[in-house]
Order: C-alpha cells, then sequence, then structure tokens
C-alpha cells in the first residue's frame, strides 16, 4: 500500500466552516481536560470522587493510576532504580463508552466511540465537575484543553493520494517520491496573542481495522493557559466552548470533501 503525497501545509479555508454533525463522526475519542496549578487534590478523597458525584451507578469502580520512574546507568547500561507514585483513579462507566480521570492536578473526561455530539460531553462534564472541584483543594484552574482524536478509515486501493482527503500532507522531494507505507505530521500552532489557544495537530497512518480500508489518526489538542476560578462556571464553560470551536475550526481546515463524504452528510 502506497501513500502518495504532494506538499506539507494548511490550505486557507474558503469561507469559514459551521459545526457540523456528521451521519457517521470519526470521532474515537473526545477529551475535556481541566488543571490546577499543583497537585492539591487528596489522594484517599479521589478514589469516592465518583460517590460524592452520585454516579456510582455510571462509573462503579476506580482504578489506581501509578507512574513508574526509572533511572538508567548509561555506562553500565542497567537499571540503577526505580520509583512509583499514585497519582489519582480512572473510572470507566458501565456501557465502557466514558472515562472519568480524578488526578492529583487535573480531572478529565472522555467520551468514546460512539460519539453523539459536543453537547454530549459537555453536559457530562458539568455533572462530573463540580464533585472533583469538592476534592481538588484549589480555587483556581490553570490550564483548560479539548482534544478530538479522529480515526478516518477510506478505501484501500493500489495507492492512496493523502491530497485528496486532507489539506495538511507531507511533500517529498521529486527524487524521494517512490510512496510511503507510513506516514507522520506532527506540528505546535501558536496563538497569535497570549489569550489565543495554543494547537497541537498530529496526522499519522495508523493499522486498519478493516481488510479492505485503510487508516489514520486526525488528533487535535487543543489548550490554554488561563486564571479562572474553579467556581465560575460561566467562564469555565465558556472558555471550554471557545476551545471546542477552535478544534472544530482546525479539524475542517485539514480535511477536503472526499473525507467528508466518509462521515455521511450531516443530519
Amino acid at each position: 500500500m502506497l501513500l502518495q503525497t504532494n506538499a506539507l501545509q494548511l490550505e486557507p479555508a474558503q469561507a469559514p466552516v459551521p459545526r457540523r454533525q456528521y451521519a457517521r463522526p470519526p470521532v474515537v475519542e473526545a477529551v475535556v481536560e481541566i488543571r490546577l496549578p499543583s497537585a492539591s487534590a487528596d489522594l484517599g478523597r479521589l478514589a469516592q470522587v465518583n460517590a460524592i458525584a452520585g454516579v456510582v451507578d455510571d462509573y462503579p469502580e476506580g482504578k489506581l493510576i501509578v507512574q513508574h520512574e526509572f533511572v538508567l546507568d548509561t555506562e553500565a547500561g542497567t537499571t540503577a532504580g526505580a520509583t512509583q507514585a499514585a497519582q489519582g483513579y480512572r473510572f470507566e462507566s458501565r456501557d465502557g463508552a466514558r472515562l472519568l480521570v480524578a488526578r492529583q492536578d487535573r480531572f478529565s473526561f472522555s467520551q468514546l466511540s460512539p460519539y453523539a455530539s459536543w453537547e454530549r460531553v459537555a453536559d457530562e462534564v458539568r455533572r462530573l465537575w463540580p464533585a472533583y472541584r469538592e476534592i481538588g483543594g484549589s480555587d483556581k484552574i490553570a490550564r483548560l484543553g479539548v482534544r478530538y482524536l479522529n480515526r478516518v478509515e477510506m478505501p484501500a486501493e493500489e495507492s492512496v493520494d493523502l491530497k485528496d482527503y486532507f489539506a495538511i500532507y507531507p511533500e517529498l522531494p521529486a527524487d524521494l517520491d517512490r510512496g510511503m507505507s507510513g506516514m507522520l505530521v506532527r506540528f505546535h500552532l501558536l496563538g497569535s496573542k497570549p489569550a489565543d489557544p495554543s494547537v497541537t495537530f498530529h496526522l499519522s497512518h495508523i493499522p486498519s481495522q478493516k481488510s479492505d480500508s485503510i487508516a489514520f489518526l486526525l488528533d487535535i489538542d487543543v489548550w490554554r493557559n488561563v486564571q479562572i476560578s474553579a467556581f465560575d462556571e460561566v467562564a469555565i464553560w465558556a472558555a471550554l466552548d471557545e476551545l471546542h470551536d477552535e478544534e472544530n475550526r482546525v479539524f475542517e481546515a485539514s480535511i477536503k470533501d472526499s473525507a467528508r463524504t466518509l462521515f455521511g452528510e450531516p443530519e
């Protein structure tokens, strides 16, 4: 399977594209993250965040999140030591489609496939966030983020020309343009003003789940450092909506109509 490429570029959109609700959205995970200034949340109480939120029936059991660190002796080529530290708890919904992650320095919610809408994601964050805020031990928020991971599956042919599906793609010199069996594009976009969100863009060729398809991961992470009260819900939700709008803008600017056809006509 060859991947034909022409240019690494972000082609300008002809006109602003409104938010679309595709019949078959490519979203495999939508993530909302709210970070605190420091790791101030009590670890013991984090294990009870589902009970405090009153969602034990939906998120029945938390699993401890442990970070492992290894110290390497580069001269001897061996491990000189190792440490591990508990950081929080991960709660999976009964249907396996939602994740509540409560760490000592951050709250996050993930909606896995099937994805319905941003409004459904935002509603669940509104339901869960107050319980984490009660535990968090901070009255300030330091960072907000919205991240969407999309799986773009297209029919497998003898060769696939990326410019037919994506507005961002790599370009090889003519002497090297012999097709590729793998591809990774990653870059970071900075805002023109301090208040503008930052964007990390990732596009890569990944194994397909179907024998007659070729697949790509389109990962768009939009975030902003903030100084917002943890209790100012109007400001929090407005900022998250803005980050989602920016993620949507980058997504629509990154794909072509051939990709949109794969997702189905907007409902």
